[in-house]
C-alpha cells in the first residue's frame, strides 16, 4: 500500500492497475472497458482516451485551481492572436503566426488554451474563493493535493488518484467543473458519469492505504461559464450503497472476463424485449390503454 503526493500524472496515468475509470468503462460496457484497457494501442479497435477542446479546459481550469497560477501558467499558454490588423491582434488560427505559436508550445512543452478558456479558468478561481464552504476545503487549513494511492483489492492491482486529501479530518475533495447552471442537473450529470462510483472507489482505496475508513468524500462542482456558481455537495446514503454494489459487481466481472477473454456484453446475447418509457407512449395511445386496463 503507497501514498505519493509526489508522483506526477502522466507517471500516475502510466500505471497499470485497475481504477476509477475502468469500473466506470466496464458499467458502461465490457466491449468498451475490452477496447479501452485490454486492446494494445496498435489494435485498430483500441479506443484511446479522448483529447478535446473540453478536456484540455479540464485540465487547465483543475491546474489553476488546484495547484495555482505559477504551475498554471508553466502548463498552459494562451493564444492571444498574431499580427494586428488595424492595430488589433488577429485571433484566426490559419496563419504562419498560429503556427509558429503551436511550435514554440511543443517545444516548450506546453498546452494551448484559448483566451476564452484562459478567462475561465480565472473566474472559476474567483468563484471557488469566495464561496466560503469551496474555500475552507480546497485552500484553507491541512491537506494535499493529487495524492496518489496504490493499493489491492482482490488481489488486483489498484490506483486511486485524489483531487484533495484532508488526513486530519478523513476527507477527500473531488473537484469538478460543469456547464450545469442547476444542482438538480448537476447530480443527473453526475449519477450517469457514475461519480457515485468514484467516491465508492476513493473510499476503499483511503480504507486500504491510511487503514480507517473516510469521513466524508465531498465534490465541489463549478460552473465554467457566466453565471460562476458552486455548489458542495456529496452522495445520499443510500447513493453511497448503491455505488458499493456496482463496484463489487465491476470488480468481479472485470477479474471473471480476464481469465475467460470473454468481452462480450450479456445484452448482446439472445433476442432481447425493449419496453418503451412512459414519457416515449402517445397521450392518444396512454388513454385507450387506461382505458384497456
Amino acid at each position: 500500500m503507497t501514498v505519493d503526493a509526489s508522483m506526477s500524472f502522466a507517471d500516475y496515468h502510466a500505471l497499470d492497475r485497475l481504477s476509477a475509470g475502468r469500473i466506470n468503462a466496464l458499467m458502461e460496457s465490457p466491449a468498451i472497458y475490452h477496447a479501452r484497457h485490454v486492446l494494445p494501442p496498435t489494435d485498430p479497435n483500441y479506443l484511446g482516451d479522448d483529447d478535446t477542446p473540453a478536456t484540455r479546459r479540464g485540465s487547465a481550469h483543475h491546474a489553476l485551481i488546484m495547484e495555482g497560477q505559477e504551475a498554471y501558467e508553466q502548463r498552459f499558454r494562451v493564444w492571444r492572436g498574431g499580427k494586428t490588423v488595424k492595430g488589433l491582434p488577429t485571433m484566426s488560427r490559419n496563419s504562419k503566426d498560429y503556427e509558429t505559436f503551436q511550435q514554440d508550445c511543443a517545444a516548450d512543452g506546453v498546452t494551448e488554451i484559448s483566451v476564452g478558456d484562459h478567462e475561465a479558468a480565472q473566474n472559476m478561481a474567483a468563484a471557488i474563493w469566495g464561496h466560503e464552504d469551496a474555500r475552507a476545503l480546497l485552500h484553507e487549513g491541512k491537506g494535499a493535493n493529487e495524492v496518489t494511492m496504490l493499493f489491492d483489492l482482490l488481489g488486483q492491482p489498484c490506483k486511486a488518484r485524489a483531487d484533495r486529501i484532508i488526513t486530519s479530518a478523513d476527507v477527500i475533495v473531488d473537484l469538478k467543473s460543469t456547464m450545469h447552471s442547476t444542482l438538480a442537473d448537476v447530480k443527473k450529470a453526475a449519477g450517469s458519469q457514475g461519480y457515485h462510483r468514484i467516491a465508492e472507489w476513493y473510499r476503499r482505496a483511503y480504507l486500504e492505504t491510511h487503514g480507517r475508513p473516510l469521513r466524508d468524500y465531498l465534490f465541489v462542482s463549478v460552473r465554467a461559464a457566466r453565471p460562476w456558481l458552486v455548489w458542495v455537495w456529496r452522495f445520499s446514503a443510500e447513493a453511497e450503497a448503491v455505488a458499493s454494489i456496482e463496484a463489487d459487481y465491476a470488480l468481479r466481472e472485470i477479474i471473471g472476463r480476464t481469465a475467460t477473454g470473454d468481452w462480450l456484453p450479456d445484452e448482446c446475447r439472445s433476442i432481447q424485449t425493449i419496453e418503451l418509457s412512459p414519457w416515449q407512449v402517445s397521450p392518444q395511445a396512454r388513454a385507450e390503454m387506461d382505458q384497456r386496463a
